[in-house]
């Protein structure tokens, strides 16, 4: 694997990181209350374990990632080669259409009872969601959400490794 493209995943991972905590203060920040369409009184989730949740999750999600490029990456992406812009966005737009269309009908699936009562209900224990409990979910639903956007890239791809890293 070319070292531009771990350092690359790497500031990607942090400028998501720096993202997700300007998200987390602007939903606790007083000077955006009169933006928000409703502010509980009370929380079901403590903020330890949203904290936790996600962090784990976050963890998860690195080590899978690590793993599914480590053994996939030739499969999934190409380093030799230069790709125009006009294939990279049809690369980008291409997997992301195709994984957006796999997780819809994960989505549905996971509304079936048995799914919902112990993997998806996790996700909808949050009563208030923002962005940073869009990701607080039961590790299978990660693990699922994550191989489909694989299965989708390995079924456009390989793509470019800049693709690779704007997905």
């Amino acid at each position: 694997m070319e070292m531009w493209f771990v350092w690359g995943f790497l500031a990607i991972l942090a400028y998501d990181g720096v993202l997700m905590a300007i998200f987390s203060w602007m939903v606790q920040s007083e000077k955006f209350k009169k933006y928000r369409i409703r502010t509980p009184t009370s929380y079901r989730i403590t903020k330890a374990r949203k904290a936790i949740n996600i962090g784990l999750n976050g963890l998860l999600s690195l080590c899978f990632f690590w793993a599914v490029f480590y053994h996939f990456h030739e499969s999934l992406m190409y380093f030799n080669q230069k790709a125009s812009p006009v294939l990279m966005f049809g690369e980008v737009l291409g997997s992301l259409m195709l994984y957006d269309f796999m997780y819809y009908f994960l989505h549905r699936g996971m509304h079936h009872p048995k799914a919902m009562k112990y993997v998806h209900g996790v996700h909808h224990y949050a009563r208030f969601p923002t962005s940073p409990e869009s990701i607080y979910l039961h590790p299978a639903e990660n693990i699922a959400g994550l191989s489909l956007l694989m299965i989708a890239i390995s079924l456009v791809g390989p793509v470019s490794a800049v693709s690779m890293l704007i997905i």
